[in-house]
């Protein structure tokens, strides 16, 4: 994921550089001159150079390219972030660290420094618990922190498929390792009931989906095989 070379003389990895020259022709008796210096001659044969370097132009457009996208990915973020935060910006404070929403609804977590709970006020008492329970894993587990950092880093490597399939995993354990934190120590009924509250979300989201920023984690965009995996994890 490091989108530099790291070099030092004491490293275990040979050096892959491409060499930059090569020779094309051998004539006999000719000192030769280069911006360089004159190459020493050998067995009466002078060597000629010619330069291998990749051109100027491919290289500033493939940079731009990269430039490009990671400009689109950290606006897609900006506008994702203020269309949610314009979305709850009426709320009830229910407890510390929990707000109430009438325009949402599913649950999910919003900040980074200062997360915030965000519940949607259609919420029934019964999946109240088991929703801040799962909230509440994120929030012990920093995936409020850990998250950003996984989209920055999709962000450096937005041109690889790799990487994209990657996040979309790492998203899927965030959840199901908060899914094992909840149901730990419960017994049948209530693992059954906690999946429930997953599945009725999902079955909402398809219904009424919004813009959810990679700041925050909401099962707005949950999908079909998503929670079919959880519900077999659970």
């Amino acid at each position: 994921l490091c989108p530099l070379t790291l070099e030092s003389p004491v490293s275990m990895m040979p050096d892959t550089a491409p060499v930059a020259q090569q020779v094309v022709s051998l004539q006999p008796e000719a000192p030769i001159v280069s911006t360089g210096g004159v190459y020493p001659q050998e067995n009466g044969l002078t060597v000629h150079i010619q330069s291998d370097i990749p051109k100027q132009p491919f290289q500033f457009r493939f940079w731009m390219a990269w430039a490009v996208g990671v400009a689109g990915m950290l606006v897609y973020l900006l506008v994702s972030y203020l269309t949610v935060r314009r979305r709850v910006r009426v709320f009830l404070d229910t407890e510390p660290g929990v707000r109430q929403c009438d325009t949402i609804d599913t649950p999910f977590i919003l900040g980074i420094f200062r997360p915030v709970i965000y519940l949607p006020s259609a919420l029934s008492p019964e999946s109240r618990d088991f929703v801040l329970a799962h909230e509440r894993a994120h929030l012990r587990r920093k995936d409020h922190w850990w998250k950003p950092l996984g989209f920055l880093l999709l962000t450096v490597h937005w041109f690889n498929p790799l990487v994209w399939f990657a996040y979309k995993l790492f998203e899927q354990d965030i959840e199901m390792n908060c899914d094992e934190s909840v149901v730990e120590g419960m017994d049948a009924d209530l693992k059954q009931a906690y999946t429930m509250s997953i599945v009725s979300f999902a079955m909402q989201s398809k219904a009424k989906r919004y813009l959810v920023t990679p700041l925050g984690f909401s099962k707005a965009n949950i999908s079909k095989t998503e929670v079919t995996n959880r519900v077999k994890n659970i």
